[in-house]
């Protein structure tokens, strides 16, 4: 994948912070949504798909 041991999948701090904001707020949202709310810059959903996977998995 590309990323560290701790985040497989490469994301930033900055990306999992603004996927967790958006989610706080709106509960339930696509990568593409939260792309277009939190990270405009980006080009594509794939910093934010990463970032949803880099969190650890609970439950």
């Amino acid at each position: 994948m590309g990323g560290s041991q701790t985040y497989p999948y490469g994301s930033t701090a900055a990306v999992r912070g603004h996927v967790l904001a958006a989610l706080g707020v709106l509960k339930v949202a696509t990568a593409d949504q939260v792309r277009r709310l939190m990270c405009p810059g980006h080009k594509d959903n794939k910093a934010v798909r990463n970032a949803a996977l880099d969190w650890p998995a609970t439950g």
